[in-house]
């Protein structure tokens, strides 16, 4: 078991049946998911040419893999089953990657990843209650400030909305509270999600290194 703290690992008797093959599994697993969201902040650091069509097209694709590999990472410490191994190996990798809601608050928030996943669902519930103003749109330096100022408008709120500028992706969720649609308007802040992503590939590569020997 691998210590974040300290960054000692002591091996120790199997505490349910396959626990060194589910950890090497897992290990690999958070480190490759984690590198590609790595992977993809940076893509969307980038200034691609070409006209904002294209830009918004390339930055949607990039967007799409990072929050499809937070989800990826997010299932590796609370899984849909609360049963069996692979409940038991997301309890092990909340103890050695010091996973809770402290100190990763934003790799604890699944709403972006399912957003995405179910945005047809999202759209449904904007379209019907007269409030759907958008897309996918991007805010990025030099763009038209009339376009900016549209995007910014807070009468029409953008359903899904990537801003360059400060570095922060902006959706409108639909919560379900007895039997009623909320618009909930959430932002999240890439860079401090960045570091959280950071911080899981770091200790996966350190386990990683331990269990090769």
């Amino acid at each position: 078991m691998y210590n974040y703290k300290t960054g000692g690992y002591v091996w120790s008797n199997e505490k349910f049946e396959g626990e060194k093959l589910y950890s090497k599994e897992s290990v690999y697993y958070l480190r490759y998911n984690s590198q590609k969201a790595l992977y993809a902040i940076e893509q969307l650091m980038k200034d691609y040419c070409g006209i904002p069509q294209e830009k918004c097209f390339y930055y949607h694709i990039y967007l799409d893999l990072l929050f499809e590999s937070v989800g990826m990472i997010i299932n590796r410490f609370k899984p849909h089953k609360k049963t069996g191994n692979i409940f038991l190996q997301s309890k092990n990798n909340c103890r050695e990657y010091g996973y809770n809601e402290t100190n990763y608050p934003l790799l604890n928030d699944k709403s972006f990843r399912n957003f995405i996943e179910h945005i047809d669902e999202r759209a449904e519930v904007l379209i019907d209650s007269g409030k759907f103003y958008g897309t996918f749109n991007v805010i990025f330096d030099g763009m038209d400030v009339n376009l900016e100022k549209e995007l910014l408008n807070d009468n029409k709120k953008q359903n899904n909305l990537l801003n360059l500028k400060n570095k922060t992706y902006t959706i409108l969720d639909i919560e379900k509270r007895q039997d009623t649609n909320y618009i909930v308007k959430k932002t999240i802040d890439l860079i401090k999600l960045k570091d959280e992503i950071k911080k899981i590939n770091e200790i996966g590569n350190a386990i990683y290194k331990h269990i090769l020997g």
